[in-house]
């Protein structure tokens, strides 16, 4: 893939309180972006990480309940326990 950068320092901009960037100088800047089938597989990459995302804040919740559950069987234990 190829990178292109295109430095902006004061030789590019004018003004004084506002920098501005002058349309010659954004003519000028070279814009790539990835193939259509790199675009494809980003995309790819991106939903299944989320997907895994879902997965584990469904696990967390369920951890939660689980600990929910458990504390509360714990109070219930000690009550009868001193009871």
């Amino acid at each position: 893939m190829q990178e292109a950068c295109l430095r902006l320092d004061d030789t590019h901009v004018k003004g004084v309180g506002v920098k501005h960037l002058h349309l010659n100088v954004i003519r000028r800047i070279e814009v790539y972006t990835p193939t259509l089938d790199m675009q494809r597989r980003i995309v790819a990459k991106v939903s299944e990480l989320l997907a895994l995302c879902d997965q584990l804040k469904a696990r967390i919740a369920a951890g939660r309940v689980k600990q929910a559950q458990l504390a509360e069987a714990l109070v219930k234990q000690a009550v009868a326990a001193a009871g």
